[in-house]
């Protein structure tokens, strides 16, 4: 499952091994990822290149004689990314068990415009009501 969530036509990253190189038989990568990140898992060591990354210019719109008007995006390694999404894919579910549904940030379908809507609208409602309340919100 991991490696079909990683997307086509993606520049490689500093091993140079595509997205569509490892889709293209799906078993035999798997079998061979399966040995690699037990391996991995075991001696608690990723492979060098895999903590590397290319860091690229894309030009943005205007004058490209200057530095804002270009974004950086870094290349990671394609099997890396694999590993990352099997670990994601694997605890996401436990991790989310144990934050409180008010946790929104960098959670998937949440938003922290959403849940400051949501306090917003009961805190009004509470006030057009007329009820009597302490609320307490930590901001950074």
């Amino acid at each position: 499952m991991a490696i079909r969530q990683i997307k086509n036509g993606k520049a490689a990253g500093p091993n140079n091994i595509p997205a569509e190189a490892l889709k293209s038989d799906i078993k035999a990568t798997t079998n061979i990822l399966y040995l690699l990140f037990k391996k991995i898992w075991e001696e608690g060591q990723v492979p060098m290149d895999w903590k590397e990354g290319h860091l690229v210019k894309i030009p943005k719109k205007g004058d490209l004689s200057k530095c804002e008007h270009y974004r950086g995006i870094t290349l990671l390694s394609i099997p890396g990314k694999v590993f990352n999404r099997v670990l994601l894919n694997r605890t996401k579910d436990a991790v989310d068990a144990q934050l409180r549904d008010q946790q929104a940030g960098l959670r998937k379908d949440r938003s922290y415009s959403r849940t400051a809507l949501t306090f917003v609208l009961e805190f009004l409602t509470l006030i057009l009501v007329g009820s009597c309340f302490e609320f307490h919100m930590f901001l950074k």
